[in-house]
Parts: structure tokens; C-alpha cells; sequence
């Protein structure tokens, strides 16, 4: 190599010759060539000019990664990351192929979350680099191949709302976990054997989170089984065995049964859809909106939103994951209702009845309370005013991803169990309402006055009130008397075209959520045990 080269024109020089080798012969033959020349001709060059060192071109190669992601040619920088892995892996040093693995590791940690794409892409370099490697290898680089396949199952993890086909998102990444613990639970190294009961513990973990108490409990029960003997000799494996001895108290103390839906609503569209397909079909029909309820779907989706949320929830208990409670007043984002005189009268003064009506209302806090949910754990109460149960943001409305359906008769209860075991508390009100009442009574009474954010919101106008009349409940301000014990309390309007990056108020939440991550997990499971029993 000239002396006078710097590292970023060696990195500039590979690229400019992928660039021109592709210029000059079809792309998978270009491919094809430059990873010989890289992988192999460039290294046998430079050992005959003189001294080599193989590290010297894992670095170059890593650096020609990341210019190539820095550049924007984010596909051509997974497919040199894929060759640079799979090259590696098996490299006769195996110190030198275990750190490049591991260096790839985080790469694709990091790039991962990016957005769906990239993960897709970061999670496949990990599986192919893993598929690689047949055979036993040194130990160093089964540990780096092991903690690839767990930063593979975490990135999988981390879009798991992403989309549709949320159950066959929680099976791939099951699968993952159970690959780790099937791949090393007979291994005598004490890093690998603590990777397989990880491996076994996170696959309750998602079984959990589908719904199923039954296979969550058996898989913890088998890590108890499995690893028992390990107890007192190998702290990798001690920390699953408190934990899944944690989960079982957990799930003793902490159920939420059947959801309750208010179906009003949709029972008042599913009458009009009726009524105007019995009138005939043609234009007016159309301009109606044509038949569109569907309620028995509805009810199904809103169901399996509800079992899986309770599932988040006590998986989060078990892992002493810190997350974050929503409560707030219904019908801040959406609000319906029935037997309104007024929106009779505008649909049809022939039915006595009354119409049903939906207000969708945009909040200055809606988005980043959307982006917060999609960085945090965060848990909320569904909203019973919610006309189609809460399901649908395609007006742009605020609607919460993970959100438990209660009945009326027991909702505060399972509140007043979240609000000590919650890490960070978020009030989102307008309005002085009897729950809420009780809801800041029992954040005074549980010393959580300073772990709560208040938001404060405007009060509904006078279009929502002709349309939705309602009892006259006390408007709040930022200076109310019922909000004095709080320290934390600022105006919605504060909000308006930020990110959570831009506002003070969620960065402190997100610092207190961290500050949370980092005490030792015996002291969270510890304080989650204490508040249960």
C-alpha cells in the first residue's frame, strides 16, 4: 500500500472499482468478481508486497461498509456486509473471526432500526452469516454467532407492530429464540448455556404476549427444569432462573379477564346499513357510504388487540421491562354516540330513533404521544366512546396500539394494580371527570406525583357538544387545583408540530425510563413482587 494513501481513499478506490467493474459486465457477474478481488486477491497482493496483517483488511472492509451506508447505498452496504461476514466466520484466526462478527452484530443492531426495511435486511445478513458456519467451531466464535442469532430475535422484536400479520411476526421470532436454546442448552460453555436459557425464557415471553398463559407457564416451568442444576455456578444462567421463578408470581398476580366492548355505535350503523340497502342501491346508496359495518370483524380484532395487550403488559412484569401508563379522558381523540336530536335530524327526520356520530378531533400532542408509543412500552385503558372500538388512525386521530378493553364494573382495579408497578405515568385529560378524580387520588396516594406528566388539554368546542351533548364536567387548566400535588404539568398546545427529540417534558420521561433500565434486574423484579403480593 502507497504510504501516502489515506484509509478513505483505499475505501473510495474499492468502491470507484465496484462502480466501474459493474459499468463493464452485468451486475452479478460484476458482484461476483469484485468480491474475489476483494476477499481474495487484494489480501494475497498485500502479503506478497510484504508484512500483513488480516486485520488491517477486516478494518478496511468494515470501513467500506459504512461508507457505503453513510452514502446512502444502503443495499450495497448489506450485500459487502453479507460477504464480509460470511468470509470471516470462517477465517483461521478465530479471535479475528469472532470480533468481525461481533462488529457486524452491532452494524446491524444499529442500522436495524432504521425502519422496516432495514431490519428486514440487518436481520438477514445475521441469518445468512449464521447459516455460514457448519460444523463445530472455536468457542469465541460460537458465542459471536450466538449473539448474532439474539440481536437477530431482538430486531425482529422491534417491528413486531410494523404492518400486518402480527402472529406470524411473534412466530418467526419464537422460532429464533427457540433455535437459541435448542442450538445450546447441551453446551458446557456457561456464556452459550446462559444464551440457551435466554433463548427458552424469551420464547414464554412471546407466548405471552399472543395470549397463551398455558405455554408461557410450560416453557417456564422447562427453564426450571432444564437449568436448575446450574444454580449457584454460572451467573449467566441465575438470572433466567430468578426471573422465570418471577414470572410464575406474576402471572398469579396479575389477570385481566375478557374484554368488554360498547357495541352501541355499531349496532346504530349496522341499523342504518340495513335501512338503506332495504331503500335499493344506486347513487344515494353510494353517497351513503354503501354498506360498511362490521361489527362481528370488529369485535374479533378488538378482542385480540385486548389479549395480546394483556399479554405485553405481564410480559413486561415478568421481564421488568419499564413502561409507561397512558390514562386519559375518552373522547379526546374520538368520541361517538347515539340518539343525537340534532344529527337526526340532518340524516333522516323520519327515524325517531336518532343517528349515530363520530367526531374525530386532531390533538397537538396526538403525534408524539404516536411516535412515543412506538419507542416505549406504553399501556392504556381503550376508549369505551370510541365508535369502531378504537381500531383505526385513518383520519390521523391518536389511536393507541396496546390498549386493554376493561369493564366498567372493574377498570379501576386493574388501573390502581398498573399505577405502582408503571415506570412512568402519562395524564392526557381536558376535563375534571369522576375517573379521573379517582385516577389522580390514586397517584397521590401511591406517591407518584412526580413520576406523572400532565398533559392538559382544550376542552371539547361547541360543535362536538351539539352533536355529543354531555354532562358538564369541570374544565382543567394547567394551574387547577386538583393538579397542585403534580410537578409536571404543561399545555397540550406545547406540543404542536414537535417529536419527541424536540420536547423537554417526553425527553425527561425517556431519561427516567432509562435511568429505570439501568438498576440490576433483581431490584426490579424485587419492587414488581412487592407491589403483586
Amino acid at each position: 500500500m502507497d504510504d501516502d494513501l489515506t484509509l478513505a481513499d483505499v475505501v473510495d478506490s474499492a468502491i470507484g472499482r465496484w462502480q466501474r467493474m459493474r459499468s463493464e459486465s452485468a451486475r452479478q457477474v460484476a458482484d461476483r468478481d469484485f468480491r474475489t478481488w476483494l476477499f481474495e486477491t487484494l489480501p494475497e497482493q498485500a502479503a506478497s508486497a510484504g508484512p500483513y496483517d488480516p486485520r488491517d483488511h477486516a478494518f478496511i472492509v468494515y470501513e467500506t461498509v459504512t461508507a457505503l451506508y453513510r452514502a446512502g447505498d444502503i443495499a450495497d452496504s448489506f450485500l459487502l456486509l453479507r460477504w464480509y461476514g460470511v468470509h470471516y466466520a470462517h477465517h483461521p484466526d478465530p479471535e479475528l473471526g469472532a470480533r468481525v462478527i461481533d462488529m457486524l452484530t452491532d452494524l446491524c443492531a444499529y442500522t436495524g432500526q432504521a425502519d422496516a426495511a432495514g431490519n428486514a435486511a440487518a436481520a438477514g445478513v445475521l441469518r445468512d452469516v449464521v447459516d455460514a458456519v457448519r460444523g463445530p467451531v472455536d468457542v469465541r466464535v460460537e458465542r459471536a454467532l450466538c449473539r448474532a442469532l439474539a440481536i437477530h430475535a431482538h430486531l425482529r422484536g422491534d417491528h413486531l407492530s410494523a404492518g400486518k400479520n402480527l402472529s406470524s411476526k411473534r412466530e418467526e421470532q419464537a422460532a429464533l429464540w427457540t433455535e437459541i436454546f435448542r442450538r445450546y442448552r447441551h453446551n458446557a460453555d456457561p456464556e452459550l448455556r446462559g444464551r440457551a436459557a435466554q433463548g427458552l425464557y424469551n420464547t414464554a415471553l412471546v407466548s405471552l404476549q399472543e395470549g397463551d398463559e398455558k405455554a408461557a407457564r410450560e416453557k417456564f416451568d422447562e427453564l426450571l427444569k432444564s437449568f436448575g442444576r446450574d444454580r449457584g455456578g454460572n451467573p449467566d444462567v441465575d438470572e433466567w432462573l430468578s426471573r422465570a421463578e418471577h414470572a410464575g408470581a406474576v402471572l398469579d398476580g396479575f389477570a385481566v379477564g375478557e374484554p368488554e366492548l360498547n357495541l352501541d355505535y355499531l349496532r346504530k350503523q349496522r341499523h342504518w346499513d340495513r335501512r338503506r340497502r332495504r331503500r335499493g342501491f344506486g347513487l344515494p346508496w353510494l353517497l351513503a357510504g354503501a354498506p360498511r359495518n362490521h361489527m362481528a370483524k370488529l369485535v374479533r380484532a378488538a378482542r385480540e388487540k385486548h389479549l395480546s395487550s394483556v399479554g405485553q403488559v405481564r410480559s413486561w412484569l415478568c421481564s421488568g421491562e419499564p413502561f409507561v401508563l397512558l390514562l386519559r379522558n375518552f373522547g379526546l381523540a374520538e368520541e361517538s354516540g347515539i340518539s343525537s336530536t340534532l344529527a337526526s335530524v340532518l340524516e333522516d327526520p323520519d327515524d325517531p330513533q336518532g343517528d349515530y356520530v363520530q367526531t374525530i378531533v386532531y390533538r397537538d400532542c396526538g403525534p408524539a404521544l404516536a411516535e412515543l408509543e412506538l419507542a416505549v412500552p406504553m399501556i392504556t385503558v381503550a376508549s369505551t366512546k370510541a365508535g369502531e372500538l378504537e381500531l383505526s388512525s385513518a383520519f390521523g386521530q391518536f389511536v393507541p396500539k396496546t390498549a386493554l378493553y376493561l369493564p366498567d364494573a372493574t377498570w379501576f382495579e386493574t388501573v390502581a394494580t398498573l399505577i405502582p408497578l408503571a415506570t412512568q405515568i402519562i395524564v392526557w385529560a381536558a376535563e375534571l371527570t369522576p375517573a379521573l378524580a379517582q385516577e389522580i387520588a390514586c397517584l397521590e396516594e401511591h406517591g407518584r406525583t412526580a413520576d406523572t406528566l400532565i398533559i392538559v388539554d382544550e376542552p371539547p368546542s361547541t360543535i362536538q357538544k351539539a352533536f355529543l351533548p354531555r354532562s358538564g364536567n369541570e374544565v382543567l387548566t394547567t394551574n387547577h387545583p386538583a393538579l397542585a400535588a403534580f410537578p409536571n404539568v404543561v399545555d397540550a398546545r406545547e406540543f404542536k408540530n414537535l417529536g419527541v427529540a424536540d420536547s423537554p417534558p417526553l425527553q425527561q420521561l425517556l431519561n427516567a425510563l432509562e435511568a429505570a433500565r439501568a438498576v440490576p434486574i433483581e431490584q426490579r423484579i424485587e419492587r414488581i413482587r412487592a407491589h403483586l403480593t
